[in-house]
Order: C-alpha cells, then sequence, then structure tokens
C-alpha cells in the first residue's frame, strides 16, 4: 500500500469530533492514510462557491492511482462507505453565511449548495475538482448520486492522466478549476468550470 496520504481531512478545530475523526481512525486501520489537519479560518470575503465550505475532504491523487488498481476493489467499497458517512453526517449540519454590508452583492440568492461539506478531488498537477452537494437532496437520493460522483471522478482522472502532460508550468495560466454539481433533473453530475459557475450563481 502507498505510504503517502490518499485523503486529508479539514476541519476547524472546535468542530465536533463525532462528524470526522472515524475518517482517520476507521481507514488508517485499513492501512488507507488519511491526516485531519485542522483549520482557523477567519472572516472570508468572495462568492459562496469560491470559499472554502465549513468542512473539506481532499482527495489526493494517491487517492485515484490506488483505488483504480484491480486488487483493490474491497477497500474502495469500504473508503466509498466511509466518504459517504461523512458527506451525510456533515450535509445534516447547517450554516449561514454572515456577510458584510459592503459584500452582499457578491451573494448570489439563489445559492442552493451546502456551505458545510464538500470534497475537492486533486486529479492531475493541473486539473482539480470541487465536488458541491445540493442541500435540497434528500439522503436516499444523494447515497445514489455518490455512487454516479466517484465514477465521474474516476473517469475525469482517467482522461488526464491519457491526455494531459504532468509537466508542471511557472505559471497557472494551463490549470483548470472545475465544479461538480448535481442536476437532480436528470439525476447526473454537471461539469462547470469557474465561468460557468459565475453565470450559474450570479446576483439575480
Amino acid at each position: 500500500m502507498n505510504n503517502e496520504e490518499m485523503i486529508f481531512i479539514a476541519v476547524p478545530k472546535d468542530y465536533p469530533e463525532d462528524l470526522y475523526g472515524f475518517m482517520e481512525r476507521d481507514l488508517n486501520s485499513l492501512n488507507f492514510k488519511v491526516k485531519t489537519i485542522y483549520t482557523n479560518n477567519g472572516v472570508m470575503a468572495g462568492i459562496e462557491w469560491a470559499l472554502p465550505t465549513v468542512v473539506t475532504a481532499y482527495l489526493l491523487k494517491p487517492f485515484f492511482e490506488t483505488i483504480l488498481k484491480e486488487a483493490a476493489k474491497d477497500l474502495y467499497s469500504a473508503v466509498k462507505l466511509k466518504l459517504k458517512d461523512f458527506i451525510s453526517k456533515n450535509r445534516a449540519r447547517k450554516y449561514k453565511y454572515v456577510t458584510a454590508t459592503a459584500s452582499v452583492e457578491k451573494l448570489s440568492g439563489n445559492y442552493n449548495q451546502s456551505i458545510t461539506v464538500s470534497l475537492e478531488a486533486f486529479l492531475h498537477p493541473k486539473v482539480k475538482v470541487k465536488v458541491l452537494f445540493d442541500e435540497s437532496v434528500s439522503d436516499d437520493d444523494m447515497d445514489a448520486m455518490l455512487e454516479g460522483m466517484f465514477e465521474v471522478l474516476k473517469y475525469i482522472y482517467s482522461e488526464c492522466q491519457k491526455n494531459i502532460p504532468e509537466e508542471v508550468s511557472e505559471t497557472d495560466d494551463d490549470k483548470l478549476d472545475l465544479f461538480l454539481l448535481a442536476n437532480l433533473d436528470s439525476q447526473t453530475w454537471e461539469i462547470l468550470t469557474q465561468k460557468q459557475m459565475v453565470e450559474r450563481y450570479k446576483q439575480k
């Protein structure tokens, strides 16, 4: 098994341990390395989808290198169950933005994604995908949607390895930040660019 960390869990220092501690404890017992990072975020300004959520699971490149191996099928199933549990438990906690008067115009008014929990998948040195979770989705529907989410991430990872050189440039011009959002009508996941996110959640 790879000795590198597979997942980072970023949480505030005073966040309830029962909502995230099992990730490191249970998965490390399977020799799947998870590390908890404690954050101390102060007041932030910006567009909702660009801000970090209260808790975030970072899926690192070794995560995908490991789960795509044929011999790791059982481990992959166990990791998926833990990630689903992590998302479900944290999505149930509700937070609201506290906004300075001068920043009100940055909020869209129709933003419906959880500000409590998200995933960020580092699929390639040049490609990062942030997965956002719609607060209006039922737990049963979300469980089914999450199964599809893992397949989409695996597909994007495989395409990146085949089609994008890994040479790291000195600028960020060729780096791509993508967003994965659940489409409730089609029961699929949408892949959006930053520009498309701006269009979707611009102030109305």
